[in-house]
């Protein structure tokens, strides 16, 4: 809400002006909300959901307990509700707007490139490792500051950011090419994970879906008529590149100077791609049996698919609560108890696998699948954090983690403890509901 100028919404007048400006008898009601009500007339007769008016409220200062208690209201989001209820809506003749349809094609397209980038064989060699961190700390990075962008950044500008992003990210997976010895087949799953995320971003899906599924039917001409694997990398690198080729030349220099005037944004960002890229190079580095890790590797995917709709429907329960009661600590019970029920949906795996084990007795891929399954709840609870805009939480812990998996810890303990640290932080934070709510809103 900050802006380099004073806010005022459309058609805004202060309620003592409005009064000045008639100079006969006023036979309106003098309720205070149906006075503020008159202010915000076009808002309030325009606004979809109560949702829209709270902004403006707080950005006018109607958050203060001065102003609440002069108007006779406990918030400012009772207060939102009030103003909607009173004023006939223009839209209320209107068809109603269709839903956004979930992102599918974003999970579905990671989806892809991990089968693609597994059967290339680079989840079986830690020579792709350096590559892949950095493929993973500089998508991290580049969406947080792609979000900013998409916030403050006329269309032009935002092409900027984006061209510049896709050139620092196509310098750094390049630097690390020497670490391997000039290998291609070091880079070029990474430049799958590159391609699909640049593609994401400039919002070309079908591209971001059609890529891997190139590249993999390469990868079974390959197969078929025993081609040299050269022929698969050599597509894997060359395919992204001429994909993400015409969003990388926009006004990079103005995208440059953007970013580096908005690094702040990239902060947490960093440290939780970092904390997340060490994790996963805890686990490969010790060169578990691929047969092991493949139930896992299922089990993730299937989180990664699931967890938009899970992370929606419980931002949906806990904002709608912020309409229903005005007793703090009844919110703050609810909204805990929804956060626990949001992490009991991410353990039934492990609870599934646990009853395999007492009934099938302990087998190879189950510590495997208890790891994937908390490296998930681990990613549900850090978008929860995002959500409510504490990403330091996520960011913190993860490097934490990663930091004592490569020490030595166990991949489950280290999950483990970071799923109980990140649910723990939360239960804190859900505690301040005047700073998270407009996040939700």
């Amino acid at each position: 809400m900050s802006q380099p100028v004073a806010y005022t919404p459309p058609d805004y007048v202060a309620p003592e002006l409005l009064d000045q400006r008639w100079g006969g008898d006023e036979r309106r009601s003098k309720d205070p909300v149906d006075i503020l009500s008159r202010s915000l007339n076009k808002l309030c007769l325009e606004a979809s959901d109560p949702y829209e008016i709270v902004a403006h409220l707080e950005a006018l200062g109607y958050n203060s307990a001065t102003a609440l208690e002069r108007l006779g209201v406990s918030n400012h989001f009772e207060l939102a509700q009030q103003l909607y209820h009173r004023t006939p809506k223009v839209r209320s003749r209107a068809a109603p707007k269709a839903r956004v349809p979930p992102d599918w094609a974003t999970p579905m397209a990671m989806v892809l490139s991990f089968v693609v980038t597994f059967l290339l064989g680079a989840i079986d060699r830690n020579l792709v490792l350096a590559p892949a961190l950095v493929v993973l700390v500089w998508s991290q990075v580049g969406a947080a500051l792609l979000a900013r962008a998409r916030g403050t950044l006329d269309t032009a500008g935002q092409a900027g950011v984006l061209a510049f992003l896709l050139q620092a990210g196509l310098v750094t997976v390049a630097a690390t090419w020497p670490l391997e010895r000039f290998g291609i087949g070091s880079v070029a799953p990474m430049f799958i994970w590159f391609g699909v995320a640049g593609l994401l971003w400039a919002e070309r899906a079908l591209l971001a879906l059609i890529l891997p599924l190139l590249v993999g039917f390469v990868l079974l001409v390959e197969s078929v008529f025993s081609l040299p694997p050269l022929v698969t990398n050599v597509c894997a690198v060359c395919v992204p590149l001429a994909l993400v080729a015409p969003f990388a030349w926009r006004g990079a220099w103005s995208g440059a100077k953007w970013v580096g005037a908005n690094l702040d944004a990239a902060f947490s960002p960093f440290l939780y791609g970092l904390g997340q890229g060490l994790l996963i190079f805890a686990l490969l580095a010790r060169r578990p049996e691929i047969r092991d890790l493949l139930p896992g590797i299922g089990l993730l995917l299937v989180i990664l698919l699931l967890s938009q709709p899970l992370l929606v429907s419980y931002k949906r329960r806990v904002t709608q609560k912020l309409w229903d009661t005005s007793d703090p600590r009844r919110y703050l019970g609810y909204a805990r108890w929804q956060l626990v029920a949001y992490v009991a949906v991410y353990l039934l795996p492990s609870a599934a696998a646990l009853l395999f084990e007492l009934t099938r007795g302990p087998q190879p891929w189950t510590p495997y699948w208890h790891a994937f399954a908390l490296f998930g709840l681990c990613l549900g609870l850090a978008v929860v954090a995002f959500t409510i805009g504490r990403p330091a939480v996520p960011a913190i812990t993860f490097v934490l983690a990663g930091a004592f998996a490569l020490l030595g810890a166990p991949f489950v303990l280290s999950c483990g403890v970071l799923a109980l640290a990140q649910l723990l932080l939360l239960m804190l934070e859900l505690r301040l509901v005047g700073r998270y709510a407009v996040y939700l809103v």
